[in-house]
């Protein structure tokens, strides 16, 4: 008689228990990550954005506006193009968009800046101020641009 190869059925129902309490185990965490990992990329975008409105508004000498809103940012070269009025604040006309993003809908984005924006010139100084991300759930980070133009994330 040959000997029987294979699992039981026990065996079975013991192996998918371990699997299902490790995975209710290792979820909030993961959810967790998720959740850092979201507020972090978004707070990476904005200082790129801001980095680069920066970098723009030196090596051309123009105006380049950070206008912010609770769900979105908007970079862009506020110098009159297309019929608009140059260092107005406002996108009009057809002022060169740099960047433009979206925040996932958990992150809400306010600044003390007036109006929320916040304006670049061409020869370094600028309006100091803070941009605050709020996640639900409470995450917060801060980044904070100094009067001459230097970025950091708090």
């Amino acid at each position: 008689m040959k000997p029987q190869t294979g699992i039981t059925l026990m065996e079975v129902v013991t192996a998918v228990s371990i699997l299902a309490v490790l995975t209710l185990i290792a979820t909030p965490p993961l959810l967790a990550w998720k959740k850092n990992a979201q507020l972090q990329g978004a707070v990476s975008r904005m200082a790129a954005g801001l980095q680069l409105g920066r970098t723009y508004a030196l090596a051309n000498r123009e105006y380049v506006v950070l206008d912010f809103q609770s769900n979105h940012f908007l970079v862009f070269v506020d110098n009159g193009a297309g019929g608009a009025v140059a260092g107005d604040w406002l996108k009009t006309g057809d002022e060169q968009v740099l960047r433009e993003y979206e925040f996932p809908s958990t992150i809400a984005c306010s600044t003390n800046f007036p109006s929320d924006r916040f304006r670049f010139k061409g020869f370094g100084r600028n309006q100091p101020g803070t941009i605050v991300m709020t996640q639900q759930g409470g995450n917060i980070a801060k980044v904070i641009v100094n009067v001459v133009g230097r970025i950091r994330v708090e």
